[in-house]
């Protein structure tokens, strides 16, 4: 039987839960402990957590891994103890599967070499022949987008690569329609991505880009802004490339909305999304919402490793653009049933599989199957109702420990449907970027892994399939300590 998604039209009818919910709940479990400490709380958390158990299938760094933290961890005679990793957003933990089933590969690729195309020595679930490709795993990839059929979903390239390649076969410029539409301190890649797509039409950036900004004195963008900037150029937009989730502030962008306004506007605007901070974060339903086009890694949180294979999100009503389409094209994009043909007869394949170029590594799959192995063991629902309590809990605990506001600031909405997957923080409430450094460094010291991003914050993400509601305790209690030592009280 054919599989369909069945779950995504749900995801996107999804009710989140406000953070002043989530403060309840988190009061209402403090009123039910005999002895309410922050600590009984996270052990009263953690054992009610389903995903609990998931944290021993990743592998975590030892604290004497961490040159900053060695004399710490020896100090506490620690050297061989896990690290608090907080850094899933810039790249998510080892599975420990993956280095099995990549050995299996390369065991394959010395038996067999080029029988193992057609030949895998290996057995299913987790080994095929390599022609395959990523045939096995499309229905977990759709899960994880909101994809509604498994032809919307493909693995290939990296994702800027990938941006690319979905921007030559969806930015049409014609005399008239031909701007594009970002974000004000968009990711780099994403950035230049955008310009050398424009240049190589033969235009100026300065003429083509609309930039949406954040008002005066703010630093998140409202979707007030982003439909004004539509329907002020409703007549020139011909594309609009945001995140899901923005790398820097942590905000979540109202994908739905964006996309129903676009498609509202004008049907010659293509809508499409980078996410990076959101594919394995954040529940999605691509499909359902009538996003043209997608592209995401799979190093930060479907946690495949540095480099790893990057994805696509090409929606149905694109899947048969015909032979004379525009796009950048190679030989494994062509179907099966006649690609050994050479003919050079264009045929490609259905959906998004038809946009692959190249050959996919076997060794890149390797380590995206370890990681969706556990991602299979949860669903995108359960995923996001720890994930934002993870982020509830770390905010109760920071006002708790009297840091919110006064040495604390949050960048990152506090409430979960505005929000992605990490959580940015605002040392001394921004503004500084010496002190903001200082306190990652003093973090990193005691044996926390998070990230300093310019210009003054402080990128922190627990993970549902790895961090504990104990992980958060601990971190607010290190936060304490590398802030006083740099801000005394």
């Amino acid at each position: 039987m054919a599989f369909e998604n069945t779950n995504e039209t749900a995801l996107a009818a999804c009710v989140v839960p406000t953070a002043a919910e989530l403060r309840a709940e988190l009061d209402t479990l403090a009123a039910g402990l005999p002895d309410a400490t922050p600590a009984a709380m996270a052990a009263a958390l953690d054992a009610a957590d389903p995903l609990a158990g998931l944290s021993q299938h990743f592998t975590i760094p030892a604290l004497g891994n961490i040159p900053a933290a060695r004399e710490y961890a020896a100090k506490n005679g620690q050297e061989s103890a896990p690290c608090l990793y907080l850094c899933g957003h810039s790249l998510g933990l080892m599975p420990t599967m993956a280095g099995e089933l990549m050995n299996n590969e390369l065991s394959a690729w010395g038996s067999h070499a080029v029988l193992a195309h057609f030949d895998h020595p290996g057995k299913p679930p987790h080994h095929r022949a390599w022609v395959d490709g990523d045939e096995d795993i499309r229905e977990s990839l759709a899960i994880m987008v909101g994809a509604r059929y498994r032809h919307e979903v493909i693995s290939m390239n990296a994702l800027t690569v990938n941006l690319h390649l979905m921007m030559a076969a969806f930015y049409r410029p014609t005399a008239t329609r031909f701007k594009i539409l970002c974000e004000l301190g968009a990711f780099p890649s994403d950035w230049y991505a955008i310009q050398t797509q424009i240049r190589l039409h033969g235009r100026n950036p300065d003429d083509a880009m609309i930039v949406v900004k954040p008002r005066d004195g703010e630093r998140i963008l409202r979707l007030e802004d982003i439909k004004a900037a539509i329907d002020e150029n409703a007549d020139s937009l011909a594309m609009i490339l945001l995140p899901g989730a923005h790398h820097l502030t942590g905000q979540q962008m109202p994908m739905a909305e964006i996309t129903a306004h676009a498609n509202r506007t004008h049907a010659d605007i293509r809508v499409g999304f980078d996410l990076a901070h959101a594919a394995g974060a954040i529940p999605l339903a691509l499909h359902a919402w009538g996003v043209d086009f997608a592209a995401w890694c799979t190093y930060k949180y479907m946690n495949a490793g540095p480099g790893s294979i990057g994805g696509v999100f090409v929606h149905d009503k694109w899947a048969d653009m015909g032979p004379d389409s525009v796009r950048l094209s190679g030989w494994i994009g062509h179907s099966m049933e006649t690609r050994f043909r050479m003919d050079n007869v264009t045929d490609y394949v259905h959906g998004a599989p038809g946009f692959v170029i190249s050959n996919a590594s076997p060794f890149a799959l390797a380590t995206l199957r370890a990681s969706l192995v556990v991602f299979d063991k949860t669903t995108p629902a359960t995923r996001r109702a720890k994930s934002i309590r993870l982020a509830a809990f770390l905010h109760y605990l920071l006002e708790e420990a009297g840091l919110l506001g006064k040495q604390i600031g949050l960048l990152t909405s506090l409430e979960p449907a505005e929000r992605g997957g990490h959580v940015s923080l605002l040392i001394g409430r921004g503004g500084c970027r010496e002190t903001s450094r200082s306190v990652h460094r003093a973090l990193e010291a005691r044996g926390v892994l998070c990230d300093f991003r310019e210009p003054d914050v402080i990128r922190v993400s627990p993970q549902a399939l790895y961090s504990s509601y104990a992980d958060v305790l601990r971190f607010v209690e290190l936060l304490k300590q590398a802030v006083n030592s740099v801000i005394p009280e």
